[in-house]
C-alpha cells in the first residue's frame, strides 16, 4: 500500500496545474499571484522542460515544485516537508485501497483569477497518462485501471455500437468453418491411400497426422476467410503491427505450453512416477477403472500444465493397464474415453498452466486479481464434474 500511495503522489504530481491557493501561496510553495513577484533560485543547468507532464529531471522539478501545484504536494512542516493534500481539501480511499476520490478546495483560482474546476484535473491526468504525450513517467500510470498501456485489451462501452464492425454472425462465422472443415477434412484424409506418400514417407501412418493435417487445412481455409471478410478494413489498419501482435501472443502460448508438456514427459520417465502410477491404478471403485482413470488423466494434467498434455501422458504410459481392465469387466472403451477427455479439463488450469498464463498476459491481470475467480470455475467445478461422473458409473 505505500509503494501505492508513493505512485499515487508522483503521478499526483506529474499531473499537476497552474492553480494555486492562498496557502501554498502564503508558504512559499505555490505558484504567486499576477500582482507579485516571484524569484526562482534553483541550480543545475537549464531544465529541459517545464511542463509538469514532461519534465523528468531534478533541476526542472525545483521550478515546477515553485511554480505549479498538483492535488498533493510537499507541504512545510518546520524544517521539513509532508505529503498532503495542496489543491485538494482532503480525499478519502475506499474499503479495498483501490479508488481515491479527492475534494477540491473551495475558491480556487487560476494564476489569472479565471476559477478552477475538477474537470481542470481531469485533463492533466490525462495528458500526463496520453500515450500521444509520450511522457518519460507515463508507464507509471500502468498501475490505474483504464490508464497507460497495462490495460490496452480492455473492452470498451461502446464496442457494441460501432456500425463499421462486422456483425456478430460474420465474426462467428470462421471459427464455424474450421470447426465444419476439420470434421470434413479428416473423414477425408482417411480415405486416402498411404501408397501415395510411400516414396517420400514409406513408414508413415494416416491415422496417426489425420488430426494436425485436418486442423492446419481447416485454419489456413479460416484465415482466409477472415481476410476476405475484412478485406475492406486491412487499409485502415496497420497489417505489419497486427500479424506483430499476433504472432508474439501466439508464441507465448505455444512456448508456455510446451515447455509445460516437455517438463510433463521429463517427470514421466522418472523412478518416482512409477510409484505415482502404481498409486493410481490402485484407485478401485466397483472393480472400474474409471475414477483411476480420470485421477491419472487429471493429475497428469496438472503436472504438465496442459490438459492435452497430461491426457497424451497418461494413455501413452496407462492406456495399455486400462483397456486390458476394461476388457476383463467387459467395460465399453466409449466410456474410458469419455472419462478422460472431461477429466484431463480439471487440473489443466492449475496457476503455472500455459493459457492462465497468457490469459492473464492479455488482460494485464496477476494470479492475485483473478486467479480465485478461474480456480472454482474450471478447477474446482470441472474436477468435481468428471470425478463425480466416474464414481457413479463405477458405482451404477
Amino acid at each position: 500500500m505505500k509503494r501505492l500511495a508513493l505512485l499515487l503522489v508522483l503521478m499526483i504530481v506529474l499531473s499537476s496545474t497552474d492553480a494555486c491557493t492562498e496557502e501554498a501561496q502564503q508558504a512559499g510553495t505555490g505558484p504567486v499571484a499576477a500582482d507579485q513577484d516571484m524569484y526562482v533560485s534553483y541550480g543545475g543547468g537549464t531544465p529541459l522542460s517545464i511542463d509538469p507532464a514532461l519534465n523528468s529531471a531534478t533541476n526542472g522539478a525545483r521550478v515546477l515544485q515553485a511554480a505549479h501545484a498538483g492535488l498533493m504536494g510537499y507541504i512545510p512542516n518546520g524544517e521539513t516537508a509532508e505529503v498532503g493534500p495542496e489543491l485538494a481539501e482532503s480525499y478519502t480511499v475506499s474499503e479495498d485501497g483501490l479508488t481515491y476520490t479527492f475534494t477540491l478546495r473551495p475558491g480556487l483560482k487560476w494564476s489569472d483569477g479565471s476559477d478552477f474546476s475538477a474537470s481542470e484535473v481531469v485533463f492533466s491526468w490525462n495528458r500526463a497518462a496520453s500515450d500521444d504525450l509520450g511522457a518519460d513517467y507515463g508507464f507509471m500510470f500502468d498501475v490505474i485501471e483504464g490508464y497507460g498501456t497495462g490495460h490496452q485489451n480492455e473492452p470498451t462501452e461502446d464496442i457494441g455500437g460501432d456500425d463499421s464492425m462486422p456483425s456478430f454472425a460474420f465474426s462467428i462465422a470462421p471459427l464455424v468453418v474450421v470447426v465444419a472443415l476439420n470434421y470434413i477434412f479428416t473423414r477425408w484424409i482417411l480415405s486416402w491411400d498411404p501408397a501415395l506418400f510411400a516414396e517420400y514417407f514409406p513408414n508413415l501412418k494416416i491415422a496417426s497426422v489425420v488430426g494436425t493435417w485436418a486442423l492446419i487445412m481447416a485454419l489456413l481455409i479460416g484465415i482466409l476467410m477472415i481476410v476476405a471478410v475484412g478485406w475492406k478494413k486491412l487499409g485502415m489498419v496497420n497489417v505489419k503491427k497486427c500479424i506483430n501482435i499476433g504472432a508474439i501472443g501466439s508464441l507465448l502460448a505455444i512456448l508456455n505450453t510446451a515447455s509445460e508438456v516437455g517438463y510433463g514427459n521429463v517427470i514421466a520417465q522418472l523412478p518416482g512416477f512409477k510409484s505415482i502410477s502404481s498409486a493410481i491404478t490402485s484407485i478401485r471403485v466397483g472393480n472400474s477403472p474409471l475414477l483411476s482413470l480420470a485421477v491419472a488423466a487429471s493429475v497428469l494434467a496438472g503436472i504438465t500444465g496442459s490438459g492435452s498434455g497430461g491426457l497424451s501422458i497418461a494413455l501413452e504410459t496407462l492406456s495399455k493397464q486400462y483397456i486390458e481392465w476394461a476388457n476383463q469387466i467387459g467395460m465399453p472403451l466409449e466410456q474410458l474415453h469419455r472419462i478422460a477427455a472431461m477429466s484431463c479439463t480439471g487440473l489443466d488450469t492449475l496457476p503455472h498452466n500455459g493459457a492462465v498464463i497468457t490469459l492473464l498476459a492479455i488482460t494485464g491481470m496477476t494470479h492475485k486479481e483473478s486467479y480465485l475467480d478461474i480456480c472454482v470455475c474450471t478447477v474446482i467445478i470441472t474436477t468435481s464434474c468428471a470425478w463425480g461422473a466416474a464414481t457413479m458409473l463405477s458405482l451404477f
